[in-house]
């Protein structure tokens, strides 16, 4: 479902500059300065065939190290928590893996999400029988989750997969699919 306006609309042919409504924005903000808040996969790095291969963009980590000199920020990602560190490497910034469910940052730590283990071990050997049909889906094996790629399966419906893996998921009150 979707929100439409009600009425004609004309095609817009411009936008107003951002910057004339700077100063409404720097009031907004009040005296704490903004954080900026970072996903990895497609954002800071290439998307590619395989989730190994996943760098930073060439020359990005310098201007990210800048940048966090001056305003806090936070990468997020589906990955690993220490994954995501790792590829990234800015001190002092806060790192959100697996969807948000583990956080880490300068002093503190949030971590959700471990009563669902008994559930993913009962769901792993299924999704490996379904890997096992379509060459190419590779199953990965998470702290907090479970991520199936299909990038690679050239013989792989996406919708169909969705719908497998929501039913699949769906058994399991402890689990939910992220897309």
């Amino acid at each position: 479902m979707h929100a439409q306006a009600a009425g004609p609309t004309a095609p817009v042919r411009s936008l107003p500059s951002a910057l004339e409504k700077l100063p409404l924005l720097l009031e907004a903000l009040g005296p704490e300065p903004p954080r900026l808040f970072l996903d990895f996969d497609g954002t800071l790095s290439d998307i590619v065939d395989d989730p190994e291969d996943a760098a930073l963009v060439s020359g990005l980590q310098p201007v990210l190290q800048r940048l966090a000199a001056r305003i806090p920020l936070a990468f997020v990602s589906g990955r690993e928590t220490s994954d995501v560190e790792g590829r990234v490497r800015i001190e002092g910034a806060a790192f959100a893996g697996s969807h948000g469910l583990d956080i880490r940052g300068p002093g503190f730590t949030h971590r959700v999400g471990a009563e669902a283990s008994a559930a993913l071990s009962e769901l792993l050997p299924r999704l490996l029988a379904l890997a096992s049909e379509f060459p190419g889906l590779h199953v990965e094996e998470k702290a907090l989750g479970l991520a199936v790629h299909y990038r690679g399966a050239a013989d792989v419906n996406p919708v169909r997969l969705e719908e497998t893996l929501s039913r699949l998921a769906g058994e399991r009150p402890t689990l939910r699919l992220i897309r």
